[in-house]
């Protein structure tokens, strides 16, 4: 909510007028991140007919052509870079990164 009234503060001080001003709709685009920062992108350790890619957090926009890419390889049996596949499985050991 800080960033909320944050922004509202602003906005009263450029436009004053929008005091009387009711808010319609709020909304928040929420962008899940994993512990170490790295998406989860891969076959689920349970069961390799499930595929996932999650957690991208804000590179979601950049990162999603390369994560499409590993995916559609991995759907259609293709290689997939072994770094890639250890750095991006839902099992690996996270270290936390904050």
């Amino acid at each position: 909510l800080g960033g909320i009234e944050e922004l509202i503060r602003k906005a009263k001080s450029m436009l004053p007028d929008i005091e009387s001003m009711n808010i319609d709709q709020c909304w928040a685009g929420l962008r899940p991140e994993t512990g170490d920062g790295n998406p989860y992108i891969g076959r689920h350790p349970e069961n390799d007919r499930i595929l996932f890619a999650a957690g991208h957090f804000r590179n979601g926009i950049l990162l999603a052509p390369a994560t499409g890419e590993m995916i559609a390889d991995m759907i259609l049996g293709n290689p997939v870079k072994t770094e890639w596949a250890e750095a991006f499985k839902a099992e690996r050991k996270e270290a936390v990164h904050r």
